[in-house]
């Protein structure tokens, strides 16, 4: 556990990471149970409701979500009737494979391994059929 630790601590440092880096245990049941990808955002109301998830953290988005949750906020606090609804978003992202993979395996052939199985959990095997050849070959 205090290797996967230090490995976490190594990323923040080496990526400038500014958000909290939150680190589960060596059996993972927290990344199992919310995604398996290792670089998901999620904002969690007061209530305890996830209200913004993004298999992919991209800080641009989060500031959006979190612009559009201090504007309901104002609203709720003005008595303005407010009521949920679901959006679905594919913004794009910059895709530098040999980069992040490099990244991605000083942390172990596990590592990349449950990487490709969570591209496959969420997008389905086709999407992890090259990395997987690719990276663990």
């Amino acid at each position: 556990m205090e290797q996967k630790v230090q490995h976490a601590r190594s990323v923040v440092k080496q990526w400038e990471i500014r958000r909290t880096m939150l680190v589960d245990d060596l059996d993972g049941p927290l990344h199992r149970a919310y995604g398996k990808l290792p670089n998901m955002s999620f904002i969690v109301d007061s209530a305890g409701t996830i209200v913004y998830k993004a298999d992919w953290t991209d800080a641009h988005n989060i500031e959006v979500a979190a612009d559009h949750l201090l504007h309901e906020v104002s609203q709720l606090r003005s008595r303005t009737p407010m009521a949920h609804f679901q959006v679905e978003w594919l913004p794009k992202r910059p895709n530098d494979n040999d980069l992040f993979f490099g990244a991605l395996a000083e942390n172990g052939p596990k590592a990349v391994r449950e990487f490709i199985e969570g591209i496959e959990h969420t997008s389905g095997q086709a999407a992890g059929k090259h990395p997987r050849s690719r990276f663990l070959s």
